[in-house]
C-alpha cells in the first residue's frame, strides 16, 4: 500500500495491491468451490443438501442454476433475491440500499475499457456474470474475508482496508493529480467529522481514500458521492478554506450558469467548485476543469482560459503588458526554506517576516518546491477580500474590485504591501521623493473614511507608476509618456517636464545621450520599448538613476522623504556615487578613468575648480568638471564649463581652461591651431586603404563632431584622459611637468602617421613641437 501523504499509486504499488488481493482471495476460494452440505453452505446453497440430491423426487418450484435476471444471467446463489432472503430485515435491513432509495454501483453493465480486472493462475479474481456484466458476486461473496479480522466488512472479496477493492479495478482513477485525479493516501486539509457523520471513510492513519467520497450502496448523491454535491457541499467538507468563492465574482454558477466544463456539465450543475475542478479526467493542475489557454506559460494557462477576449471573464482580461509569471522567486533575492519566504535584504526588518505566497513548479502545479511565480501567488481565487470569511456581495455581477480586494492575497493599500512583499529591495522608495505621499499635499491631508478604517490612506506608492495588469508600456507602467528619444526617457518625462509633478527637476536643453549601446558596463542596458535586457540594450534613463533608491549606498535611508530634500552627487536615486572617483562615470566610460591623477584632475591641479553647475572638484569628481550628465552648458561632450574662444567647437571646449581667465592659463599655446583649409581623413579611413597604419587619429567637423573626413583640432593630436601615449595608466597624483613624450599625445612614432602625408620626415617633428615657434617660422608647415 502506498504511504502516507502519497498522491498516487505508482506502477510497482499497483503490482503489489494485486498481488496482495490474489493472495487474499485465493484460499478462500479453494474452500469455497469444495460442495458440502453443512447446514451453514446450504443456507444459500440450498441444492447441495443431501435431500435435494434424490432421484426419485423433484422440486416444487423447477431449479434454475444460472437463471436470468435484471444484470444478466448468473448463479443463483448469487442473484438479488438470495441476497434479500437475510436482508430483507430478517438478519440485517439493506433494502434502502437497493430500493431505489440511493444512488449505487452499476451492476448489470459490461466493465469499460478503463477498468482492468485483475486476474490469477488465468481466472478473474472478481468474476462477472455469464453474460460478463457486473453483478452482486463481482465483489461480494460470503467466503472471501475471514470473520476473525475486524478491519474489513466481510462477505467481500477481497480485505477492503482502505479502499483496496476499489482500487483493484479503479487503478485509472488512483493515478494523482499529475494524470489527473484527486490524491489520496494524502491527510485532509481540515477536520473531517462531519464528513465522517455524512458516510465518509478514511484510511486508518486518517487519509483521503476512495470511500471518503464515495459509498457503493445507497449514496445521496450522483457518483455514489457520500452526499448531494450540486452546491460543491462535499468539497468544501475538506476544503473549507475555498468556501468563501461562493457567492463572489468566481462563482461560476452565479456569474456564467451556462458555461459547461471537460465533462460538458453546467456551472449550474457542477457547482461553484465543478465549474473548475473535476476529481477525476481533469486537464492540467489543481485538477482544471475547464480549456487552458494555447501558447500561456504553465503557471497562467487555467486563469488565462476564462480571462481572454473570448472567454467568460472577457471584461476581465490582463492586456498586452502584464505582471510576468514563470519567473523564479529568487531572482528578488527571495529563498524558500521549508515552505518560508526569507530574504537578507537590509530592508526588511528582523521581526518583520515576508508572508510566503504560493509558489508553482515548470509544470503550473503549485508546490511547497516550486520557485516560480504565478496569477495564484498574487491572487487567492476564492477569497475576494483577504481576511474576510463572508461573500463578497449578494450580486457579484455588480460588484468591482479594487486594490482592497479582487482576489488579492494581501492588500495593496498605501504602502503596497502586496508589491514589497516579494520586491523587497524596491521598498527603499518608500523613504524617499518618489514615494507620491511626500510630493502630494492632497496625500497628506486625505481624511479617513469609514472605509478606510481598516487599510492605510492615501496613494499607493508603487501602483502611482506601475499596475500589474493591462499596463501602458512595458514595466508595468501606468502613467502616461512624455514625448522623448527613448522609452524610459519617456516615462520619467511624465513627471520630470514643465507642467509635470517633477518640474523643478528637468534635464535641461544639454543632456547625456540616451539610445546609445554600451559594452562591458555593469549598469543596467534596455531594449527600445523600454525592457531590461540582461545582453546588449542601450543606456537610458534607469542606466544611473535607481528610481526606487535615494542613496545607492544606504538603501534604508530616509534622508530624501522630504519635499525639502535635495539631491547631490551622492544620492539622487544614482546607482552610484559621481562624488569622489566619479565611479558612476566610469561604470561606462572605462576608458577614460586614466584621468585620475594626471593634470586634468582638477583634484590635482585646480582644487578650488568649479563647473556650470556650482559643483566643486569633491562633489563632481575628476569627470564632473568638464561634464555633467543633465543640464550642462553645451551638448557637444555635456560639457561643463563656459566655453572659450575658438576656431571650432573642440577648441572652444579646450579654451574653457586653456585661456586667461581659465584655471589652466599658464598652458596656452603660443601657436594653436593647425590650418582649417586641410581637410584630412580619419584614421579609420586610412586603415582601409592603408592596413599598415597604427594610428587612429580622429578628425571632426566644425561643431566638434568625429567623421571620416574632417578638420585637425586639438583632441586630434590629444587624448585629454591619457597621460602618456601607449602607457594606460593613472597619473602620478602631482602637477606634472609635460615633455615631448606625454602631455596627453596620441602617438610617439611617426610609422604611417597622417602628418607624413604632408609634411614627410618632419612629421614627428611638426607633431611633437606644433605650439612652439620653432617648427612655424624656421620651417615651413608643408610642402
Amino acid at each position: 500500500m502506498p504511504g502516507k501523504g502519497q498522491q498516487r499509486i505508482p506502477a510497482v504499488g499497483r503490482g503489489l495491491v494485486l498481488a496482495a488481493l490474489m493472495l487474499l482471495v485465493i484460499g478462500h476460494a479453494h474452500a469455497a468451490r469444495q460442495f458440502s452440505s453443512q447446514r451453514e453452505c446450504a443456507t444459500c446453497h440450498i441444492m447441495w443438501l443431501n435431500d435435494f440430491k434424490r432421484q426419485d423426487v423433484s422440486t416444487l418450484i423447477p431449479y434454475d442454476p444460472k437463471p436470468m435476471v435484471n444484470t444478466g444471467k448468473q448463479d443463483v446463489a448469487s442473484t438479488e433475491r438470495m441476497c434479500f432472503s437475510c436482508h430483507d430485515g430478517f438478519v440485517l435491513d439493506s433494502r434502502k440500499n437497493w430500493l431505489n432509495k440511493g444512488h449505487a454501483h452499476p451492476v448489470g453493465v459490461k466493465p469499460s475499457s478503463r477498468i482492468k480486472i485483475p486476474t490469477s493462475q488465468g481466472k478473474t479474481v472478481f468474476p462477472l456474470n455469464d453474460d460478463g456484466k457486473v453483478y452482486c458476486g463481482t465483489c461480494h461473496t460470503a467466503h472471501g474475508v475471514s470473520w476473525s479480522q475486524q478491519e474489513s466488512p466481510v462477505f467481500m472479496r477481497v480485505n477492503n482496508v482502505d479502499s483496496r477493492l476499489c482500487l483493484a479495478c479503479h487503478l485509472n482513477q488512483a493515478t494523482g493529480p499529475k494524470e489527473g485525479n484527486h490524491p489520496i493516501f494524502k491527510q485532509a486539509p481540515h477536520d473531517t467529522t462531519q464528513l465522517k457523520q455524512a458516510g465518509g471513510k478514511f484510511a486508518r492513519d486518517g487519509s483521503v481514500i476512495c470511500q471518503s467520497c464515495h459509498q457503493p450502496h445507497g449514496a445521496p448523491g450522483k457518483k455514489m458521492l457520500v452526499m448531494d454535491n450540486h452546491n460543491s457541499e462535499l468539497c468544501q467538507h475538506c476544503h473549507r478554506d475555498k468556501r468563501e468563492v461562493r457567492g463572489s465574482k468566481h462563482d461560476m454558477s452565479l456569474m456564467a450558469p451556462d458555461v459547461v466544463n471537460r465533462n460538458g456539465n453546467t456551472a449550474a450543475e457542477s457547482g461553484p467548485c465543478g465549474a473548475c475542478h473535476v476529481p477525476h479526467n481533469a486537464k492540467g493542475p489543481a485538477l482544471w476543469a475547464r480549456e487552458r489557454a494555447e501558447g500561456a506559460l504553465p503557471q497562467a494557462a487555467s486563469c488565462l482560459g476564462c480571462h481572454n477576449e473570448k472567454g467568460p471573464a472577457h471584461k476581465k482580461t490582463i492586456g498586452d503588458h502584464t505582471h510576468p509569471v514563470g519567473a523564479s522567486i529568487a531572482e528578488l533575492g527571495i529563498q524558500v526554506v521549508n515552505g518560508k519566504w526569507k530574504s537578507d535584504s537590509s530592508l526588511l526588518d528582523k521581526d518583520e517576516p515576508l508572508t510566503s505566497l504560493p509558489l508553482y513548479d515548470k509544470h503550473g502545479q503549485r508546490s511547497p518546491k516550486g520557485d516560480r511565480v504565478g496569477c495564484g501567488s498574487c491572487h487567492d481565487p476564492h477569497t475576494w477580500q483577504p481576511g474576510t470569511k463572508t461573500a463578497a456581495a449578494t450580486n457579484p455581477k455588480k460588484l468591482e474590485g479594487d486594490d482592497q480586494n479582487s482576489f488579492l492575497r494581501i492588500t495593496v493599500g498605501a504602502n503596497s504591501a502586496l508589491c514589497i512583499n516579494c520586491h523587497v529591495d524596491k521598498r527603499s522608495v518608500m523613504h524617499s521623493k518618489h514615494n507620491p505621499n511626500v510630493v502630494d499635499a492632497s496625500a497628506k491631508k486625505k481624511k479617513k473614511t469609514p472605509a478606510d478604517k481598516n487599510h492605510d490612506t492615501g496613494i499607493e506608492v508603487c501602483r502611482s507608476c506601475h499596475t500589474p495588469h493591462n499596463a501602458n508600456a512595458t514595466n508595468l507602467w501606468a502613467r502616461k509618456q512624455a514625448k522623448a528619444d527613448t522609452a524610459i526617457a519617456g516615462m520619467c518625462g511624465d513627471c520630470h517636464q514643465k507642467g509635470g509633478s517633477a518640474e523643478s527637476k528637468l534635464t535641461g536643453v544639454h543632456s547625456h545621450p540616451l539610445g546609445k549601446p554600451i559594452k562591458n558596463a555593469t549598469l543596467p542596458m534596455f531594449a527600445t520599448d523600454g525592457e531590461r535586457v540582461d545582453h546588449g540594450g542601450n543606456v537610458d534613463c534607469a542606466s544611473c538613476h535607481n528610481p526606487h533608491q535615494w542613496d545607492p549606498k544606504q538603501p534604508g535611508s530616509r534622508a530624501g522623504l522630504s519635499t525639502e530634500a535635495e539631491g547631490d552627487t551622492r544620492t539622487s536615486f544614482l546607482r552610484d556615487t559621481v562624488a569622489g572617483d566619479s565611479a558612476l562615470c566610469l561604470n561606462c566610460h572605462a576608458d577614460q578613468r586614466w584621468l585620475h591623477g594626471t593634470d586634468h584632475d582638477m583634484r590635482v591641479t585646480a582644487a578650488r575648480s568649479t563647473n556650470v553647475l556650482g559643483q566643486g572638484v569633491k562633489e563632481s569628481g575628476p569627470c564632473g568638471q568638464c561634464h555633467v550628465p543633465h543640464n550642462a552648458a553645451d551638448s557637444a561632450r555635456i560639457w561643463a564649463q563656459t566655453l572659450g574662444s575658438g576656431e571650432d567647437k573642440v577648441e572652444q571646449l579646450c579654451r574653457s581652461c586653456h585661456r586667461d581667465t581659465g584655471v589652466a592659463a599658464d598652458k596656452q599655446p603660443p601657436s594653436a591651431t593647425h590650418p582649417k583649409q586641410v581637410s584630412v581623413w580619419s584614421g579609420d579611413k586610412r586603415k582601409r586603404f592603408r592596413p599598415s597604419s597604427n594610428n587612429n587619429l580622429p578628425v571632426y567637423d566644425q561643431h566638434g563632431k568625429p567623421g571620416e573626413t574632417g578638420k585637425i583640432t586639438c583632441v586630434t593630436c590629444h587624448e585629454p584622459h591619457q597621460w602618456s601615449a601607449g602607457v594606460k595608466a593613472k597619473g602620478p597624483g602631482k602637477n606634472t611637468e609635460g615633455t615631448v613624450d606625454n602631455s596627453f599625445l596620441r602617438i610617439r612614432n611617426s610609422e604611417n602617421f597622417v602628418c607624413a602625408d604632408c609634411h614627410g620626415l618632419d612629421a614627428i617633428f611638426r607633431y611633437k613641437y606644433f605650439h612652439g615657434t620653432t617648427s612655424r617660422k624656421k620651417h615651413r608647415l608643408y610642402r
